[in-house]
């Protein structure tokens, strides 16, 4: 009785957090497209740090909620990042190469 009671439990925990996890991720991204507003062009090595991207990228290559949850950031942040390259691209900003190479090295 106590197992399939505790199945339960999880099963309405896990994916509120989850979804912490997930708008935890959307306000990274959000700092990250802050950041690139600012006079100084960031590093590669900064925004992937800041997306935490290479916990997700592992984390998407497991099985359950945590890698669907990670595999739904980075498809975020793919589209995300692909829309500023675009944009930065198109104004012929230098930031574009930097976002475009983040968007590379995504696995």
């Amino acid at each position: 009785m106590i197992e399939p009671m505790a199945r339960d439990v999880q099963a309405a925990v896990l994916p509120r957090r989850l979804q912490a996890f997930e708008q935890e991720q959307a306000v990274a991204l959000a700092r990250v497209l802050s950041r690139l507003t600012e006079d100084e062009v960031p590093l590669v090595a900064e925004l992937r740090s800041r997306l935490n991207l290479d916990a997700l990228s592992k984390a998407s290559r497991g099985e359950g909620y945590d890698a669907a949850s990670a595999s739904r950031s980075l498809a975020l942040i793919r589209i995300q990042l692909s829309t500023i390259a675009r944009d930065l691209g198109d104004k012929h900003d230098a930031r574009a190469d930097v976002v475009q190479k983040v968007l590379d090295s995504i696995k």
